[in-house]
């Protein structure tokens, strides 16, 4: 199959970009209670990517400590 495509370039200046803003009353913890330990652990810090998908609410909202 051979399909025409239109592609629209962008650039940077084009792209205006919205800085995730979190609501610790609706965040939730993909891996539960994993977070807690991983957070004591440092992971909040050392895989902040890792962990903003998986432990987003711990991290961001709880802490490591609680």
């Amino acid at each position: 199959l051979r399909e025409s495509y239109q592609l629209e370039i962008f650039s940077s200046s084009t792209i205006s970009r919205t800085p995730y803003q979190w609501n610790c009353d609706n965040e939730i913890d993909d891996k539960g209670k994993l977070c807690k330990g991983w957070a004591e652990g440092g992971l909040c810090t050392m895989h902040k990517a890792t962990m903003f998908l998986f432990c987003r609410k711990t991290c961001l909202c709880v802490g490591p400590s609680v």
